[in-house]
């Protein structure tokens, strides 16, 4: 039963997605972009209030960076 319900969400998505054209499927670089700020700043501002540390990768290597020491955004 699961199967036949994902089959059917499947086939529906792809009719729905084969009458448009790709550049209306594919959100815009501008978008992405935008996103994955927006997600970055949200991350930095909650590590900061909670006092954790982030991880990030620093020339070829992992860093933890303390939480006061995350950059101001």
């Amino acid at each position: 039963m699961a199967n036949k319900i994902k089959k059917q969400a499947r086939s529906s998505v792809n009719k729905e997605s084969e009458d448009q054209p790709i550049q209306v499927r594919i959100p815009d670089a501008d978008e992405i972009i935008a996103a994955v700020r927006k997600g970055y700043i949200q991350a930095v501002r909650e590590h900061r209030a909670f006092g954790l540390p982030m991880v990030f990768w620093k020339d070829g290597k992992v860093v933890w960076i303390p939480s006061g020491e995350l950059p101001d955004v």
